[in-house]
């Protein structure tokens, strides 16, 4: 399986970087166009294969992941329409139904939506995948899922709820940098060096994110396994209900998830 990717932007990067570091495509069965060449020239480094045109690619490619902004995404699908070669597209393009983009193609790939992060970078993506409903073969979807697999941990849900999950692992890396840009702000005017408080910090939410994942106990009863009567924990959880805490997360994510929609197109 040849994969093409379609922009070469930092999520393209990161995925890019996962799929050849984990050994799961070698970088010569990876191909990427994009309209930026000092994009496409970030990458060489790698080994992948350089084209010079979306249809080149569509030509070369048994699977296509399209990777560009959801407002610019009908160009490159009218470059690709009447291409044939590849088989499926993967697009993590936000609030863009896969109707949609069949919709502008007139070779009919299969298609699945995906939402994936920044950390995929890292090997530790949170990525959702649409669930398969439309025949994709089991060869082509478990491609499709072992791209990300190879980078993370992938859930499956419905294409419906893409617009939501945005606000769960799409964007929510970006609230955690907030959160710890805070800590560091505090912890520097309380006269502690910031890039010490910076790195203990980051250090304490990715230890937490371990224990959420491993130990099989509620976040709550992990709440409560920190939280001594009348400590210090206690003393900083109690501004956080006085400040609504939980009703400020609801807010932020159905922001997000209302921007998906109004980017998208169905």
């Amino acid at each position: 399986m040849r994969l093409g990717f379609i922009g070469a932007g930092n999520m393209a990067s990161a995925i890019i970087g996962g799929v050849i570091r984990s050994g799961f495509l070698p970088a010569g069965d990876v191909y990427v166009f994009d309209t930026d060449q000092k994009k496409v020239e970030n990458l060489l480094s790698l080994g992948l294969q350089a084209v010079s045109s979306n249809a080149e690619l569509a030509k070369k490619c048994d699977c296509l992941l399209l990777a560009v902004k959801p407002q610019m995404i009908d160009l490159p699908l009218d470059e690709i329409s009447n291409v044939n070669g590849y088989r499926m597209i993967v697009s993590i393009a936000a609030g863009v139904s896969s109707q949609y983009i069949a919709s502008r193609l007139e070779c009919k790939p299969y298609i699945v939506r995906v939402m994936p992060n920044a950390p995929l970078m890292f090997g530790s993506g949170a990525t959702a995948i649409s669930e398969n409903v439309t025949g994709i073969p089991d060869d082509l979807y478990r491609f499709a899922c072992g791209i990300f697999e190879s980078s993370g941990v992938l859930s499956v849900i419905p294409e419906a709820k893409m617009d939501v999950i945005t606000s769960v692992n799409g964007s929510s890396p970006a609230y955690f940098f907030r959160m710890i840009r805070a800590m560091a702000d505090s912890a520097e005017n309380q006269g502690i060096d910031r890039e010490t408080a910076t790195k203990l910090a980051a250090a304490s939410m990715l230890g937490s994110a371990k224990m959420i994942l491993e130990f099989e106990r509620s976040v709550d009863d992990l709440i409560q396994m920190i939280t001594s009567p009348g400590g210090t924990t206690l003393a900083a959880l109690t501004a956080f209900d006085e400040k609504r805490f939980d009703e400020l997360i609801d807010e932020a994510m159905r922001r997000c998830t209302r921007r998906s929609r109004e980017l998208g197109k169905k």
